[in-house]
């Protein structure tokens, strides 16, 4: 069931998170218990709750939506067929009262695979690994902040099978991240306690530009995904960016993978070749199924598309897509508290043109060129 935006008064910001999240798990486990895996593994890396409207049954809380949307896509494909798929939970938390709560969340549902692992998500990582040897993992990492030692991090994420959403909250990193106060904290966060050296040789930016190019590129080193993409989640009513959420994976959830050969005028190392952490590098996409098929544009044919240039979606980037578009109906259909969370996604919006709306676009980037700013309206809005 998704996310009810009247759960979410004052943090629209989330609404929307959680209904991205709802989607995208939906979508993503439809192609992996059909196509990959028979077990789909989802890890809570800071799990909660907290400030939830919902304290009966957390409707509002990221590990209740993933429970019941994953559920659902078990049941409906027991239904056609489909048995012996599994569906795991695993969620960590600090916090004791929060771990408290968890718990007895869990009690209430014995019929689910649930753990809970108390403290810190680091301190946790053996225990949550073993828990998960079999199948896909989905990892979540939602932390309230940037304290974290992303260097145990990376290491955990690369050893799974599997993708993970990082919420990289970009509003508290911009305001406190260039701060000498907290170089400590970044420089666990970065994965790299000489971190300033790299930050201030980067060309002129926002502080969360370029601590995020940062940490994409630790994330790129760490070889945890082989794409990162993200989208931007805008404050209600303000004109800036509240959190982004980077997408990682290695390859599209179908199971077919990219090709191992580059493709046509797009060699590796040659002149169109990039190690730009926000675009991955640029080999040709084959169809599932379909190995000898490149992936093309109809408006521009001939020409092969490759991941991260606009125009062309992967399977992770098209299940985005249908999430995206999703989150931009259900905003739609709320209104009062809604209409808050609908200005999040209308600073890409067109103006209305003969009674109906236009097609959301990518905002124009003054600052920001589409080489440095890997957004996802190039693959959700057009």
């Amino acid at each position: 069931m998704p996310p009810k935006i009247e759960n979410y008064q004052g943090r629209e910001h989330s609404f929307i998170k959680h209904l991205f999240l709802n989607k995208y798990l939906e979508a993503a486990a439809y192609k992996l218990f059909q196509k990959r895996s028979p077990v789909f593994n989802f890890v809570d890396a800071f799990a909660g709750p907290w400030r939830v409207s919902d304290t009966d049954r957390y409707s509002d809380a990221s590990f209740s939506q993933a429970i019941e949307t994953l559920e659902a896509v078990r049941r409906r494909l027991l239904d056609m067929g489909r048995p012996g798929l599994k569906v795991r939970f695993r969620f960590c938390e600090r916090i004791p009262a929060s771990v408290g709560q968890l718990k007895q969340f869990a009690a209430q549902k014995p019929e689910f695979d649930i753990m809970v692992f108390s403290g810190a998500f680091e301190d946790n990582l053996d225990g949550i690994r073993n828990a998960c040897r079999e199948g896909f993992t989905f990892t979540f990492i939602d932390p309230t902040g940037w304290n974290i030692e992303s260097s145990k991090v990376f290491d955990f994420l690369r050893q799974l099978n599997g993708e993970f959403l990082f919420n990289f909250m970009a509003e508290e990193v911009n305001r406190h991240g260039g701060w000498d106060g907290v170089a400590d904290s970044v420089g666990r966060f970065l994965a790299d306690p000489a971190w300033k050296a790299a930050f201030e040789a980067l060309p002129e930016g926002t502080n969360e530009t370029k601590i995020r190019h940062l940490l994409k590129v630790k994330m790129k080193e760490a070889k945890v995904a082989t794409y990162l993409t993200e989208m931007a989640i805008r404050k209600p009513r303000e004109d800036r960016i509240k959190m982004r959420l980077i997408l990682g994976y290695t390859q599209p959830v179908w199971g077919g993978g990219l090709p191992g050969r580059p493709g046509k005028g797009r060699e590796r190392g040659g002149p169109n070749a990039t190690g730009d952490p926000d675009q991955g590098e640029r080999t040709s996409a084959a169809l599932p199924g379909r190995p000898d098929h490149r992936l093309r544009d109809g408006s521009r044919r001939g020409r092969l598309l490759y991941p991260f240039e606009p125009g062309h979606r992967t399977s992770a980037q098209r299940r985005i897509a249908a999430a995206r578009n999703r989150i931009q109906h259900a905003c739609q259909r709320s209104d009062g508290a809604g209409s808050r969370a609908k200005e999040t996604l209308e600073q890409d919006r067109g103006r209305q043109t003969k009674g109906r709306t236009a097609a959301l676009r990518p905002a124009e980037r003054k600052a920001e060129p589409w080489s440095e700013h890997q957004d996802l309206a190039p693959f959700g809005w057009t």
